[in-house]
């Protein structure tokens, strides 16, 4: 790729019309300068994506999807930068003799893909039992389930039969060695060197990774028997490792795209059972815990999660679990209520769609969730119970990062409670947690509490002086000041900050200089998406040495993940100058950036005012304070 030069890939794109080739997949109307269409990206009515024919960009304003052509086809059709600059290119006629030995580096070994061609044969050997008389049990067994013939061949159903060394002979036909049918988990050799099918008797369910190769399979048992497990996962392979696997994510991936969030349930049944009824955003774990890994694969498609879990008690811990973990990694997380004590297969099964729908367009806020679900199982007039109820509920307050949403909360569990919002804040501060963030590729810091997940919408014609002369130092409220009459605290210079972060951005993009300063000075942006960009830019910079300014379409590429690019497509379209390295503006806004810094930790503290119980844990609090202010270069304002 290195040998297309930057100035040839934006003379392709600047050879088609952007109009022209969105037209070819979505329907235009033009408004004025402008054409609008549906969004495809996500559950859209009504035209909220504009499509601007003189700066060649698409933005949608309901869900921040933009870019330019290339971000188009790669985001529509899911493909690589490479792909979509070759489908421009034709449309341009333009010849890249550059790639024609060029071959993509695969994130798969040899050995990977053996494992992925091993596993292919194994369920194409599967379905083929269960059409047979071996299979005639398992297909009862489906047909009882509700599961049709549509739906064994939407999700490649088979059947392992009760031979113990049909797979492995069948695939030894095939040409593969005893030691490569072993490295795929298929078969077991025991202590006398006899070898046999991991799976016997059992209904197949392949499970895909993120680019729906077969990585492993899950086998339930037709006839239930004692002593063996009622499912039974691919041992742990070089490919197959249970906590970075979601079922059903591959196929879930447009569905969850378009609808805007994830549904996470239990069992591949509710997976399928839905599927049946037209919900397919839906993924489900492998009987595992909400890893970090499942984490940063769900935040590349949507920053929100259903979860729809069953209705009995440990169902329900399980729900508050994994929203607690949401929630604190700055996902919108809600939590079905289902009181039926059926799972959503059963209740596809007993004819409950309109029942389904309407559960999950109702699904609450995890918080609220709780109140509602553990309120009438406590005597809130008893102390202990009370306090119990408050540890329930109180460990999820306490992840919360973002402090209107936790003071809401608060106060949610003091109408409850009937107890004041500074007892119940009391009691969540000295709760332990043991979650955190989760780090993510590159970031070098976890997201600051508080922090939103999207850029903010501002206008583009704002401008930071070059000059600190400009403004005015501050004055800082004194200590009695704060501890007589304390005000939520409000972070006045939020819009300067952020476009302070927006400009170091464009620095960074645009020289590898402003790399190094950042580095050497700054180390990491507050606003967490930002930070995040930060952090792949200066990867892009340690992956290609030879550039001394980033080439926005690969680094899009190299991202791969849709909101940071909106975003970052965003703060691109906001810049009308071209940007150059300028060390003076990098300084001031280094000063900015510390002072924004500065002043969350200010918010934070004066938030903890209001918890402290004496005068002399207020007075710790406000020195702090006054240090913090004395530290703030610009004036508020």
């Amino acid at each position: 790729m290195a040998l297309i030069s930057n100035e040839k890939i934006e003379s392709i794109r600047s050879k088609v019309s952007i109009v022209e080739v969105l037209s070819e997949y979505l329907q235009l109307e033009k408004r004025g300068r402008n054409f609008w269409a549906v969004c495809p990206f996500h559950q859209d009515s009504h035209p909220s994506m504009s499509i601007s024919p003189e700066k060649q960009i698409y933005r949608c304003f309901a869900c921040s999807a933009g870019g330019n052509v290339f971000t188009f086809l790669q985001e529509y059709k899911n493909i690589s930068f490479i792909e979509a600059l070759k489908i421009v290119a034709e449309k341009a006629n333009v010849s890249l003799t550059e790639l024609q030995n060029y071959q993509e580096v695969s994130r798969y070994s040899e050995e990977d893909k053996k494992i992925f061609a091993i596993n292919e044969l194994a369920k194409t050997f599967f379905m083929n039992n269960l059409q047979t008389k071996k299979g005639l049990l398992a297909k009862q067994y489906l047909e009882e389930r509700d599961i049709t013939n549509e739906d064994i061949l939407a999700f490649d159903l088979g059947y392992a039969d009760s031979n113990s060394q049909s797979l492995y002979n069948f695939l030894l036909k095939k040409g593969y060695t005893i030691n490569e049918i072993e490295q795929a988990g298929l078969v077991n050799i025991n202590g006398k060197g006899q070898i046999y099918d991991y799976f016997n008797d059992r209904v197949m369910f392949p499970i895909h990774d993120d680019e729906n190769n077969i990585i492993g399979f899950s086998g339930r048992l037709v006839q239930e028997k004692p002593n063996l497990p009622k499912y039974l996962n691919t041992l742990e392979t070089k490919v197959f490792k249970k906590e970075q696997v979601m079922y059903n994510f591959y196929r879930a991936k447009p569905f969850i795209k378009k609808s805007g969030n994830l549904i996470l349930l239990e069992g591949y049944m509710d997976i399928i059972s839905l599927n049946r009824i037209g919900i397919k955003n839906t993924v489900a774990l492998m009987g595992t815990n909400l890893s970090d890994y499942h984490i940063n694969a769900m935040k590349k498609v949507t920053p929100e999660c259903i979860i729809f879990l069953d209705g009995d008690l440990p169902g329900v811990k399980a729900s508050l679990k994994a929203a607690g973990k949401l929630l604190v990694n700055n996902f919108k997380v809600k939590v079905v209520y289902n009181e039926t004590g059926k799972d959503p297969d059963e209740l596809v099964k007993a004819g409950e769609e309109e029942f389904i729908t309407k559960i999950i367009t109702g699904a609450n806020y995890p918080v609220n969730f709780a109140i509602n679900y553990f309120r009438d199982k406590y005597n809130l007039e008893d102390a202990n119970e009370l306090a119990e109820f408050l540890t329930i509920v109180g460990n999820l307050v306490k992840v919360i990062p973002d402090p209107i949403e936790k003071e809401l909360s608060i106060n949610n569990l003091a109408k409850v409670t009937k107890l004041s919002p500074t007892a119940i804040a009391a009691k969540i501060d000295n709760l332990k947690s043991n979650l955190k963030p989760v780090s993510t590729k590159g970031s070098s810091k976890p997201p600051v509490v508080g922090t939103k997940t999207s850029a903010p919408r501002e206008k583009a014609n704002y401008f930071i002086p070059d000059e600190p002369s400009s403004v005015e130092p501050i004055n800082p409220p004194t200590s009695n000041e704060i501890i007589l009459s304390w005000k939520p605290y409000r972070i006045k210079n939020l819009k300067r900050y952020t476009l302070a972060e927006e400009k170091m951005i464009l620095q960074l993009l645009f020289s590898r200089q402003a790399m190094n300063f950042y580095q050497l000075k700054i180390g990491a942006l507050n606003n967490n998406n930002y930070r995040l960009i930060a952090n792949d830019i200066i990867d892009y910079y340690n992956r290609h040495l030879a550039e001394e300014s980033v080439n926005i379409n690969m680094l899009c590429d190299e991202i791969n993940d849709g909101q940071l690019n909106a975003i970052l497509m965003t703060i691109l379209n906001k810049s009308t100058l071209k940007t150059k390295y300028n060390k003076k503006a990098l300084e001031d806004y280094a000063i900015l950036i510390n002072d924004y810094a500065n002043e969350k930790e200010i918010e934070i503290l004066r938030k903890k005012m209001t918890e402290a119980s004496t005068l002399e844990e207020k007075q710790v609090i406000s020195n702090e304070v006054d240090n913090l202010n004395q530290r703030l270069k610009f004036k508020k304002g």
